[in-house]
Parts: structure tokens; sequence; C-alpha cells
């Protein structure tokens, strides 16, 4: 499986001005080719060729600077993705991720 980070148009309120977006890492099925451009529909469970959300940042703020809430939550987001991508094993990756655990 392959960690890919996805935006989408976030719905908000009309009192909220200016534009926001939905960051998400995503897991989907390798074979499905995302670095040819192949992308998911949607940010969703229920997308065709996504296993599942790794982690769903919410909206953010997009601004015209670096130090804008969607450019970092994106640094972060891509940061994630990468270590995902390049553990050894899934064991690690679920440790990354914070999956599992005991009740």
């Amino acid at each position: 499986m392959v960690a890919i980070v996805m935006a989408s148009t976030a719905h908000m309120p009309s009192k909220c001005r200016g534009r926001y977006l939905n960051v998400a890492v995503v897991d989907v099925e390798y074979w499905r080719w995302p670095h040819l451009g192949w992308r998911p529909a949607m940010i969703s469970g229920r997308a065709r060729g996504v296993v599942r959300i790794v982690r769903h940042y919410g909206p953010q703020s997009v601004g015209i600077t670096d130090k804008c809430a969607y450019r970092r939550t994106l640094a972060s987001a891509e940061a994630l993705a990468h270590e995902y991508n390049n553990v050894p094993d899934q064991a690690t990756a679920e440790q990354l991720i914070g999956a599992g655990g005991s009740a």
C-alpha cells in the first residue's frame, strides 16, 4: 500500500471568509499507480482504491504565504506520507500512525 496526500474543498459556513481546504493522508492500493497521476475521487474510505484514511487534518485556511495553516499542514502531511512509505515493515507503519493497541 502507498500513502498519498490529498486536498479537497472544505464546506464551511458562509460567515467564514477566505478559502478552506481539507487535507488528508490516504492509504491506496499500490497497483493503482498513484505515481502516474491516478488519484481517488474523494477523501473517503468508500472511494475506489482507498484502503483507509491514515490521518485527516480537517479544514485548513489557505493564505498567500508559506506560514498559512494549509501549507504548514500540507508539509506535515507530506512528511507523514514519506515516513509511512519508507518504513521497513508493516508493524512499524502501524506504530507510526498509532493504529491498534489494547482496549
